[in-house]
């Protein structure tokens, strides 16, 4: 009897020890598989990385910044001293009504770009976060979430203006977007402007160039915002105008901001938007105000 009974209670512990051990060999199995999860998905984030800075690396001798364009900074402060001029001697676009302003001179292959993709808009130059990207329209804002300026097929897309904005940016707000790219790359430099306020102390201008003609844009404001956030990607109209530009302000992170864009005259906005953090929920915006144009019938080479 006793035999058996010890019998039985040899059994129950193998038993036991077989849960244990099938269970351990489970999650063993799992951690690994896992861990090759992790790492293929990281090898192949890091390709994309890889594969899209080499293209752009590329185009980058196609929108060279001269050397002789001074600095950022040296450019916001020529730009200060042109606005305090007397209004009778400051030179005026006659397209757009504009002060003439300085801007970082910009050697820009305007045709090559054009026929490395048709959908080629303008030059985007951020000088404070020494950000410099084609710009492409789109007849989809999903086209280019995948899709290098190239055409190649990538995660890290390209920079585009949003389906339904004016061709020549006339829109009351034009929205621009780009992604949030952990590397930094695209637009994943934005964010820096909430980190580091002196940023935008410093330089707070970004351009857009196009043949013959650059904007120059007055940044005022940027926050963290719902990505369904009706009052920043819903179409400005005459009537909204005021209200989006209150919101915007009330809403931002830019707290040494000094009123310097005068918007009584209602100024064209160009927001740039990139996603932000890791639900899915919220993006980053950056909104400009147009305040100045350079003209330059020789800028394409």
């Amino acid at each position: 009897m006793e035999d058996q009974k010890d019998r039985k209670k040899t059994e129950k512990k193998k038993g036991k020890r077989g849960i244990s051990y099938y269970v351990s060999y489970v999650v063993t199995v799992a951690a690994v598989a896992l861990l090759i999860y992790a790492g293929a998905h990281f090898y192949t984030e890091y390709r994309a990385y890889q594969i899209a800075g080499e293209e752009y690396k590329n185009l980058d001798a196609l929108m060279q910044v001269e050397e002789n364009a001074g600095s950022a900074e040296s450019t916001a402060e020529e730009t200060t001293e042109e606005a305090d001029t007397e209004t009778t001697q400051t030179l005026v676009d006659e397209e757009t009504g504009l002060p003439e302003v300085s801007v970082p001179s910009m050697d820009i292959d305007f045709e090559e770009l054009s026929s490395i993709n048709s959908d080629f808009a303008c030059v985007i130059y951020v000088p404070a976060l020494d950000l410099t990207y084609p710009v492409a329209y789109s007849s989809d804002n999903n086209e280019y979430l995948h899709e290098t300026f190239q055409g190649t097929k990538n995660a890290s897309g390209c920079i585009f203006v949003d389906r339904d904005a004016a061709r020549d940016f006339t829109d009351l707000n034009t929205l621009i977007f780009g992604h949030n790219m952990k590397n930094m790359t695209m637009f994943g430099s934005l964010k820096r402007f909430s980190q580091d306020e002196s940023l935008c102390d410093t330089d707070p201008y970004f351009y857009l160039y196009f043949e013959g003609k650059t904007y120059q844009y007055r940044i005022f404001s940027y926050y963290v915002v719902s990505n369904r956030d009706s009052t920043v990607y819903g179409k400005v109209t005459n009537d909204s105008y005021e209200s989006f530009v209150d919101s915007a302000l009330k809403r931002s992170q830019y707290s040494s901001y000094d009123d310097a864009v005068d918007f009584s005259g209602r100024p064209l906005l160009v927001t740039l938007s990139t996603c932000f953090g890791t639900a899915h929920t919220e993006n980053y915006v950056v909104h400009g105000a147009l305040v100045g144009v350079h003209t330059d019938a020789d800028s394409s080479r």
